[in-house]
């Protein structure tokens, strides 16, 4: 019978509630609960009010909380329907950051933050779970490129795996043609691999997905076919004609 660890650690080996307590999920949709801050993040109890404080400022949502003049108190509405999207996202990578399970799986958990908080936070999350292996799904690449491991997937199929080193290098590889079709700044983004156990999936289908979104975006500073196209080369030289942006935005790999 095939097996799995976690941490070295067979899984059969333990109960179902301790091999439950080892995993944690932030997905891309977050849930809270109706209650308060304080029973959201830590629902059994376990923890004091200055660790949770400590976790609230790593996502660099202790100034809202503490401004409502309630504290750890203030009410959550069922679902968190009164926060915005991107704060329940906050709230959900907190409560891992108290939990630090051995097993952390992220589905684009910061999909609904500002540029620059999305940096704090991804900084915040590199450092705030040492002894835990993080698995995630993201497509923008940048928050993954000092990660030790890459896999992309197709359509389901894994297509590619691999240090990120070793897959920007690849001719005409998925990733370094997704890392091609990124925006310049990114290339000031590559960095020596760190020695932390994490393994990202890369999706394509997602990648193109955003880029045909931010055509449509008056917000994004890289909207627009021509903005793109731009970012994607790193001479910045401009994009005039149709075929040569579409190309762009839809290169063959994509293709259906």
């Amino acid at each position: 019978m095939q097996t799995r660890q976690i941490n070295n650690v067979n899984t059969q080996d333990v109960g179902l509630r301790t091999l439950r307590r080892a995993i944690g999920l932030v997905p891309q949709d977050p849930m809270l609960f109706s209650g308060d801050v304080r029973s959201n993040l830590d629902p059994f109890q376990e923890h004091s009010d200055e660790l949770i404080w400590e976790a609230l400022k790593a996502v660099q949502m202790a100034g809202a909380v503490f401004a409502h003049g309630q504290g750890l108190y203030l009410r959550v509405k069922s679902e968190g329907t009164d926060l915005s999207f991107g704060q329940r996202q906050l709230l959900c990578v907190a409560r891992m950051i108290l939990r630090q399970p051995g097993l952390l799986l992220l589905d684009e958990c910061t999909s609904a933050i500002d540029p620059h908080t999305q940096e704090l936070v991804q900084s915040s999350i590199r450092s705030s779970f040492p002894n835990s292996t993080l698995c995630v799904v993201a497509h923008r690449l940048d928050t993954i490129m000092d990660f030790d491991m890459v896999v992309v997937l197709d359509n389901g199929r894994i297509v590619e795996q691999g240090t990120v080193q070793a897959l920007k290098h690849m001719e005409k590889g998925h990733f370094s043609r997704m890392l091609h079709a990124a925006r310049s700044p990114m290339n000031q983004r590559f960095r020596d691999i760190t020695k932390v156990n994490r393994t990202v999936v890369a999706t394509p289908q997602v990648e193109r997905e955003d880029r045909l979104r931010r055509c449509a975006d008056p917000s994004d500073p890289y909207q627009g076919a021509q903005g793109i196209a731009d970012s994607a080369r790193p001479d910045g030289a401009p994009v005039d004609e149709d075929k040569d942006i579409l190309d762009l935005l839809l290169p063959d790999k994509f293709a259906s």
